[in-house]
């Protein structure tokens, strides 16, 4: 019991280092993201810190797995570079042991991982999806200056205001010009602000009480209309709309519903909780290193595998989705695969010190 407390120390210590590591380098990566999108005018930068918040917490299902796959392949890589699992196979602790040991820390940060993906996720994407809704909300105006020209939609829209309201929500004295191929549209108006309609969000500027002129650049002939109220498109929005997103359905939503995509999503989010197990017993044989070889000599096997690996959930996903293969089948030959190659790479390994300890018998019996 001792020896397997030891073992869990040492891949927890390991765990929790390499979690706050990949955690450091997608939050940065977020950061640097959602701080373009400020810049640009397309995100308010009040929200950055609560989008970053959310969306780290969103990612843990996905980067549990594969902190865990590498705490126990450095942990048990450890060991084995300094023989300390030598010297507990002489003591009498065998390999199961050891398997015994992570299987219950696996087993652990399964249930915690199986929380986040399928509880705790998509109540995190629902947060977003309102959040960046709000986003677009509270960034009317965000790139849009006093004084200053601004270009929407790759110079169709050039956008000039002489003054902003004090809360940001009302634009003063308006100029707007659009073009349409040969023909160009001037918008004068007294006033303006910003909406997003639809459930693709499409964000429009309302321009109110002005005039619009229509025709050719360099002809007479033009169309002066006096207006109330003339929306302007600024932004077509997303591909899709919002709720269509599948993570944003909780797990019992998905359990209910036949629809193809959403059976192929919860199939996903049963997967990354399976996979600390199964990765973390295939890291057992993995691990297994001489001492010249040092801790981090299969990393780079390991890693591949691990690609593999969830490629594979990726493509058998994208089967299911497509109507190739049925629900019922769905990704779970993918993870019957790791479980057999794991039986395969620890099988050698089990029975080696059986064989060694019958040949020295039989040394002995023949001397």
């Amino acid at each position: 019991m001792i020896i397997q407390r030891y073992v869990v120390r040492e891949i927890l210590q390991n765990f929790l280092g390499v979690l706050a590591l990949l955690l450091v380098i997608f939050a940065s990566f977020s950061f640097v993201k959602y701080l373009t999108k400020a810049a640009a005018g397309t995100l308010s930068s009040g929200l950055i810190f609560e989008l970053l918040v959310v969306t780290v917490i969103g990612k843990l299902p996905t980067l549990i797995p594969l902190a865990f796959y590498v705490a126990v392949l450095i942990g048990l890589g450890r060991l084995y570079k300094d023989s300390e699992i030598v010297a507990m196979a002489a003591g009498g602790v065998g390999l199961g042991r050891i398997v015994v040991a992570v299987l219950w820390l696996a087993t652990g940060v399964c249930v915690l991982s199986a929380v986040l993906s399928l509880y705790v996720g998509p109540k995190v994407a629902v947060i977003k999806a309102s959040t960046l809704a709000q986003a677009k909300e509270e960034s009317e105006f965000t790139g849009v200056y006093p004084g200053r020209f601004k270009v929407f939609r790759d110079g169709e829209v050039t956008l000039y205001v002489e003054s902003i309201s004090n809360d940001g929500r009302e634009m003063h004295q308006v100029f707007a010009q659009i073009r349409r191929g040969k023909s160009e549209e001037i918008l004068v108006a007294e006033s303006a602000r910003k909406t997003v309609q639809g459930p693709f969000a499409r964000q429009y500027i309302v321009a109110e009480n002005g005039y619009r002129y229509v025709g050719q650049a360099g002809q007479l002939g033009y169309e002066i209309t006096q207006f109330a109220s003339h929306g302007i498109l600024i932004d077509q929005g997303g591909n899709e709309p919002a709720y269509r997103k599948e993570d944003v359905f909780s797990t019992m939503e998905l359990l209910s519903s036949d629809n193809r995509l959403h059976q192929a999503a919860l199939q996903a989010r049963l997967s990354k909780p399976m996979s600390i197990v199964l990765l973390a017993m295939l890291a057992i044989p993995l691990a297994r290193t001489s001492p010249r070889q040092g801790k981090y000599a299969k990393l780079f096997t390991a890693f591949m595998i691990y690609f593999a690996y969830n490629n594979g959930i990726e493509v058998f996903q994208k089967f299911i989705e497509r109507g190739d293969i049925p629900p019922w089948v769905g990704v779970w030959p993918v993870h019957l695969v790791v479980a057999v190659l794991f039986v395969l790479l620890l099988s050698p390994q089990t029975m080696a010190p059986g064989l060694v300890r019958r040949r020295i018998g039989q040394l002995q019996l023949a001397r």
